[in-house]
């Protein structure tokens, strides 16, 4: 059978130039994007787009973004929500634009702020303090984050995914889950939590919370009396878990790590006094 090199030709000069296309349009798009935002945020507020949904849970289904406005509250810093354009200069989200400027990671938008505003809350605390909220929040973002990832996209299934979204089973719920759960499953293998058991991950989300349940203590905050920066990641880190009805560590809350539920009931009613309305609120900015 004689092989047809004019159809490959073909063929492959399609699929170039569709991509050539898609790049274009994502590029043009994303410059569009933020020249918009750019003339927007020399109003003199932060602006902050992330992803938002209609949760019966949270505010927000990602903890970053919950940290980030946790923060902005936390700080009083003036901000107003872009739950649009969601995804930032470096394909992430939150991120922020602020007088000319967009920024993309929350611990690198957190840090600039503190800067820029001059809210360095953590100061009041000593070196060794500031360390060990430091490993607590790396703990939590870097390891225990990705024990939820598996909870929610692999052993909680489709069930804790339209809970922690809407509470609400649809055609729709199940096609983006259907989507995004490879994906978060694939990224969590390449990181290496998700090699584990589901066995095994609950071993790891017990081993983080009893460390910071330890860090805790008898401690209204993380590091003492007064909330630090790190509060807000760790916090967000852990509102799955706590306010979720079906947690894998819902008896161990309950139980030997009390003080952490306290804790974040702390944290939200210090700073979320909203936290019902935003968690059922669907409107766009």
């Amino acid at each position: 059978m004689d092989f047809d090199f004019n159809s490959l030709w073909l063929y492959v000069t399609i699929l170039l130039a569709t991509y050539a296309l898609f790049k274009y349009y994502s590029v043009s798009r994303k410059r569009k994007t933020l020249e918009r935002w750019t003339e927007r945020s020399k109003q003199g507020k932060v602006i902050l787009h992330g992803m938002y949904g209609n949760s019966e849970v949270l505010p927000t289904p990602s903890p970053f973004v919950l940290k980030l406005e946790t923060y902005l509250r936390l700080v009083n810093i003036p901000y107003e929500l872009d739950k649009v354009d969601i995804w930032g200069p470096k394909g992430k989200t939150p991120w922020i634009s602020y007088d000319g400027k967009h920024l993309a990671d929350s611990q690198f938008i957190v840090e600039f702020l503190s800067n820029e505003f001059g809210k360095q809350l953590s100061s009041k605390y000593s070196m060794k303090d500031r360390a060990v909220g430091t490993m607590a929040r790396v703990m939590v973002e870097e390891h225990l984050y990705w024990a939820g990832v598996m909870w929610r996209f692999a052993f909680g299934g489709k069930d804790t995914f339209q809970m922690v979204l809407n509470g609400k089973k649809s055609f729709l719920q199940w096609l983006i889950f259907s989507l995004i759960a490879p994906q978060m499953r694939s990224m969590a293998w390449s990181q290496g939590v998700g090699r584990h058991s589901e066995a095994e991950i609950k071993s790891i989300m017990l081993n983080d919370l009893r460390a910071i349940s330890a860090i805790l203590g008898q401690n209204k905050f993380l590091l003492g009396e007064d909330p630090s920066e790190d509060d807000c990641s760790v916090f967000a880190g852990l509102a799955s878990a706590v306010f979720a009805t079906n947690s894998p560590v819902e008896q161990e809350l309950n139980g030997e790590l009390n003080n952490i539920r306290e804790y974040s009931y702390r944290m939200k009613d210090l700073l979320w006094p909203d936290w019902e309305s935003q968690k059922t609120k669907v409107k766009h900015s």
